[in-house]
């Protein structure tokens, strides 16, 4: 055999090798374009999911801010029934102590028209 010969058996076992090196590559490459699209749907899927989660905040937050609301109202509708009641209270405190001297007068002109 030639030296040009072993040259070209060297070459051809060289480009074997490249070649399996280029398949291997392109195996590896494949392999990291759907991790890569895989990758990429997950991050989809979680944008959604954020956007999903910021617009039920949203919601929450509008219903939260509306039971505030109410519950203000509420307040005030207590202060108010509170007022009423103290005003109702007193008035009845008032006409007992009235009733008290009504009756305490009657029981003395009854006592004095006995006398």
């Amino acid at each position: 055999m030639s030296d040009l010969d072993l040259e070209l058996q060297f070459a051809n076992l060289q480009l074997n090798d490249v070649r399996k090196v280029l398949v291997q590559t392109e195996a590896e490459k494949d392999s990291l374009i759907e991790e890569k699209s895989a990758i990429l749907i997950k991050i989809n899927e979680s944008d959604m999911a954020v956007h999903a989660l910021r617009a039920q905040i949203e919601e929450v937050e509008s219903e939260k801010s509306q039971l505030q609301l109410e519950m203000s109202h509420l307040d005030h509708e207590i202060q108010y029934a509170n007022l009423q009641f103290t005003d109702v209270k007193h008035a009845f405190v008032q006409t007992e102590l009235e009733k008290n001297l009504l009756v305490e007068e009657k029981f003395n002109l009854l006592r004095k028209i006995n006398e």
